[in-house]
């Protein structure tokens, strides 16, 4: 059984805009800014995470994760088994973990399969799964108007993607969302899933 301890950690401050703004039913945002977190083990191999927030909308700041990492240590993360019950590793390390912003656990614990993952020569997913499975692919539909909403559901199923998510919710227009999704239902019938947030 291996053993994983990280010998160092990197941290880089990355800023990008979209091409499309990226909208919930609340907020519009037109960049993302985040931190790359690279740990080092004692063999030289290397894993990556990211820890970001959405301005607005998280609970924490971009500020707040960059405080916690300038106070992040090798000596805050646990050492990790490869071990064939991945799963339990994996809560085992988790509650080791002592960081309470859920977007640098999500990081460390990235970061940290994707080393067993460089070890092992398997991707994340296969860690869990020993067998490839069929996960079906989604969309998210960002037209405001009806006949651009409809040109993406197209394009999509084209592609072979058959769920379609839609943002729903923002003040004032519930009428026009309703018709907007009534026109993609009548339009793909039970083709399709449709997802709403």
């Amino acid at each position: 059984m291996t053993l994983l301890k990280i010998t160092s950690i990197e941290v880089v401050p990355f800023e990008y805009s979209y091409s499309v703004p990226f909208q919930n039913s609340q907020n519009v945002w037109q960049k993302k800014r985040g931190f790359q977190i690279r740990l080092w083990d004692q063999s030289g191999f290397y894993g990556d995470g990211e820890a970001s927030s959405l301005e607005g909308y998280s609970a924490f700041s971009h500020e707040d994760i960059d405080w916690e990492l300038q106070k992040l240590t090798v000596h805050d993360i646990p050492c990790m088994h490869i071990d064939t019950q991945m799963e339990s590793e994996l809560f085992r390390f988790s509650a080791k973990l002592s960081i309470s912003l859920p977007c640098m656990r999500f990081a460390i614990e990235t970061a940290m399969l994707d080393l067993v993952g460089k070890h092992t020569g398997l991707p994340i997913s296969r860690l869990f799964e020993p067998f490839p499975c069929h996960i079906p692919l989604s969309t998210l539909l960002q037209g405001s108007e009806d006949c651009f909403v409809l040109e993406e559901a197209q394009a999509a199923f084209q592609r072979g993607i058959r769920t379609l998510k839609y943002k729903i919710g923002k003040a004032g227009i519930w009428q026009k969302e309703l018709r907007t999704v009534q026109l993609l239902r009548s339009s793909f019938e039970k083709t399709v899933s449709l997802r709403f947030d």
